[in-house]
């Protein structure tokens, strides 16, 4: 359910410096977040990298 929201908000709001931020922050190596762990990066990682493929077909 959550996923929902945040991909709702993401075509919403298209990609805005949070995300923009946010994607450079996940995409780096290393411990971006403490309370993160890597399974949710990864779940991030992939989200990101699909909705990045799905805006690229757009164009």
């Amino acid at each position: 359910m959550l996923i929902m929201v945040v991909l709702y908000q993401f075509w919403e709001q298209e990609l805005t410096l949070f995300w923009f931020m946010l994607m450079v922050e996940l995409m780096l190596p290393g411990q971006p977040h403490t309370h993160l762990n890597s399974d949710t990066i990864s779940a991030y990682k992939a989200m990101l990298q699909i909705l990045i493929y799905c805006i690229l077909l757009d164009f």
